[in-house]
């Protein structure tokens, strides 16, 4: 976050939330958000992360400069021999601590002490990292946090990949490989996997009933949503009643509208309602 990439808010106005892909870095943040704001992250199982990268961004100097049958597996022997010389042009050298912040020096050195000291500062600075494989209770957990509404935090599933295969270039020792090289991102991983648990192991007993129901109304949604036009004709409405988490609210057919919208509309959305224009 930088004056170039940021655009200040309107006049009388402050910023509440930022919910854009962004690199994390504490001293811009704090610039330009509020003293009393509450960070959120998100982190998957980083050799799943590195098969997504590879099957989506398909890097050049993996899938090019690399002229073998199992070029991944060629790759990760000696990572630093075809990795870009600065961490932050690369998907696949620790990426996930680098999202969070973590400086080129300590993704180069793999000093222990350096890692745990980042680790630390991540969790001093985030209230809540979302695991990807504990998405629903996740989403749960940032419901209670924030004090938000059931309805505040359904949403439906989107940019799932189509074509998951990657046993056709990847290996099955690889994940070994992968985790030596990525000692970064499994020690931020580790760690907020297990806090993740802990988190939720504090909410109490009833946290495992708000997972059911917040599962049965996101199938709800979806089953709803899926419906399309069908809704819009005869002005349908999906009735979810109060419950012990949450007041009872309504879903239209605008509402699925704006669950499905992808993320560039929606920021062109905001964008106009906040400054009148989506040219800027």
């Amino acid at each position: 976050m930088t004056q170039k990439n940021t655009l200040p808010p309107p006049e009388g106005k402050h910023n509440d939330i930022l919910c854009n892909h962004v690199v994390y870095n504490r001293t811009s943040f704090r610039k330009y958000m509020r003293n009393d704001t509450f960070y959120v992250g998100i982190l998957r199982e980083p050799y799943e992360y590195f098969k997504s990268v590879l099957n989506y961004l398909r890097p050049d100097y993996i899938f090019k400069k690399i002229n073998t049958s199992l070029p991944v597996s060629e790759y990760l022997k000696d990572p630093r021999k075809y990795e870009p010389k600065s961490p932050a042009m690369s998907f696949t050298n620790n990426r996930l601590a680098f999202e969070f912040g973590c400086t080129a020096d300590v993704i180069d050195s793999s000093d222990a002490k350096q890692i745990i000291q980042f680790v630390k500062s991540v969790d001093s600075d985030f209230g809540l990292v979302i695991i990807t494989e504990l998405f629903e209770e996740s989403i749960v957990l940032l419901r209670r946090y924030l004090n938000w509404s059931t309805k505040d935090v359904i949403y439906l599933d989107k940019n799932i990949a189509k074509n998951k295969n990657t046993t056709s270039f990847v290996d099955p020792f690889d994940r070994q490989l992968y985790k030596r090289w990525a000692k970064v991102d499994y020690a931020l991983y580790e760690y907020f996997y297990r806090r993740l648990r802990d988190q939720i192991r504090r909410e109490g007993d009833d946290f495992d009933e708000e997972l059911l129901h917040f599962a049965e109304n996101r199938k709800m949604a979806s089953e709803f949503c899926s419906a399309g036009e069908t809704n819009k004709k005869s002005n349908s409405k999906l009735i979810v009643y109060k419950s012990k988490w949450s007041d009872g609210f309504e879903r239209t057919s605008s509402d699925c509208d704006l669950l499905r919208k992808k993320e560039i509309p929606f920021v062109q959305d905001i964008r106009f309602r906040q400054y009148g224009t989506r040219d800027i």
